[in-house]
Parts: C-alpha cells; structure tokens; sequence
C-alpha cells in the first residue's frame, strides 16, 4: 500500500513503489515547481564549479530526496529517509551525475545524537 504525507513544500510517498504525490502543503509550489527549482539550482551550483571541485550543500532532506530520485531516475520525492546533519555524496564527471553515499550517520551514532 502506498502511503503519503505532507512535508514541507512537496508531499512524499513512501512504500510500495514511492511514486510521486502532487499534492502540497497550502500556500506552497506545487511539487512539479519545486522539483524543478531543486534541479535547476543544483545545475546552476555544477556550472559554476569544475568537475574535479570539491563542493558542500547543506539542505533539507526534502531536497537531498529529489537529488537522489533524479539521479537514481526514479519517480519518487521520497528515496530515503534522510537522518537530520547526515552526509549524502554525489560525483559529477563526463558531464553525468552518480551518488557515492546516501544517509551517512556514523558521527551521529557515534555522538549518540542521530535523530530523523
């Protein structure tokens, strides 16, 4: 069965086939409008850099989410459930994007403060 719930400017489904939900929180952008603003912003972050860079993001797990779905070509706004300060890496190269590491926690586990 396939859940959704709202959170933030997009609603995320989660289970059986996490497909996309249009919905959205009142007075927010609809999810296609922000998926795309996530996705042209990070294309604008990559042009400004060289592919060999070295570059941090730090966003809301929504974003992380829709990075991740993309990149994954999946057709999901929920891929992972993002612990709050983790460590997900993507590599840019020959013009293509590859997710290295989703959700890392270890210095949060090892902290004793990992929350979600």
């Amino acid at each position: 069965m396939l859940k959704c719930f709202k959170r933030h400017a997009i609603s995320c489904c989660h289970a059986d086939g996490g497909r996309t939900a249009d919905d959205h929180v009142a007075y927010s952008e609809p999810g296609e409008e922000f998926r795309s603003r996530v996705m042209r912003t990070i294309e604008d972050i990559k042009s400004r850099h060289p592919e060999n860079s070295r570059i941090v993001v730090a966003c809301h797990s929504g974003v992380i989410n829709i990075v991740l779905s993309r990149v994954l070509g999946m057709n999901s706004d929920l891929v992972s459930f993002v612990a709050h300060a983790s460590i997900s890496r993507a590599m840019v190269g020959n013009g293509r994007m590859a997710v290295r590491a989703v959700n890392q926690d270890g210095h949060l586990r090892a902290a004793g403060v990992l929350t979600y």
